[in-house]
């Protein structure tokens, strides 16, 4: 279940920022608790004390109380997990917030379509982090977020995890034990029989059938296979919608 937290200060934006949230929410099927609050200084005051913790937090950066950009370095020395995501209507103010690791601004003058897909990845973006999955390796038992997986790949009969943390080989006979692990998450898919890639670093793809991908400053290039091709468009478009 996610947990999600409103905070403006006009009570209209609220309820159009809640809809939108929640159609997102119930189109992918994800469990959530929504909560709203109109009081910057109240939401800091009382986050230390809440019993669970919020996942994702919208927050406008104009508001009269307390500065939207003050909330979040408040809520910073109290949480360094949450994932927070800015709304404003006054673009200079993006530069102010660097230092608190906002991971998404969100300007209120954007097409309704626009907001929606961006809302969108804010929640891909959270629930890729309580994703938690574990993999017995050559030495160890790995512990990754969904987020720290770029791909699997198999070469010579053995299998290989690419992460943000390294290259591991990891101890599964085939794509079928993989795809157990993670429960078959459909943020997973196979442009060729001998890889499984996050779509979440899926950055291009080319006409001549490649991905190229980034990831800790590097840069890669997986091929589609024909046969491979369609099905993979299709995870993708889904992804990205």
């Amino acid at each position: 279940m996610l947990s999600i937290m409103i905070c403006d200060d006009e009570e209209i934006y609220v309820k159009e920022l809640s809809r939108m949230i929640k159609e997102e929410l119930e189109e992918l099927n994800i469990e959530y608790d929504l909560e709203a609050c109109t009081s910057p200084k109240k939401l800091v005051s009382e986050y230390d004390k809440r019993e669970d913790s919020i996942d994702l937090i919208f927050l406008d950066i104009d508001m009269p109380e307390m500065d939207g950009i003050d909330v979040a370095e408040a809520i910073r020395q109290i949480d360094e997990e949450v994932t927070i995501v800015l709304i404003t209507s006054m673009e200079d103010r993006v530069y102010d917030a660097f230092g608190y690791n906002i991971y998404k601004f969100i300007r209120k003058g954007l097409e309704m379509e626009e907001r929606k897909s961006l809302i969108r990845q804010c929640i891909k973006y959270v629930e890729g982090k309580k994703n938690i999955y574990l993999f017995n390796t050559e030495q160890e038992v790995l512990k990754l977020r969904e987020n720290e997986i770029i791909y699997f790949e198999i070469e010579l009969r053995k299998f290989y995890m690419q992460t943000t943390k390294g290259r591991y080989r990891i101890m599964v006979t085939r794509f079928e034990d993989i795809l157990e692990i993670i429960k078959n998450n459909s943020n997973f898919a196979m442009p060729n029989r001998s890889t499984l890639i996050n779509m979440r670093y899926v950055r291009t793809i080319t006409k001549d059938l490649k991905i190229l991908t980034d990831f800790s400053g590097k840069q890669e290039t997986i091929l589609i296979s024909r046969n491979k091709k369609k099905a993979f468009y299709s995870k993708f478009v889904a992804y990205i919608k």
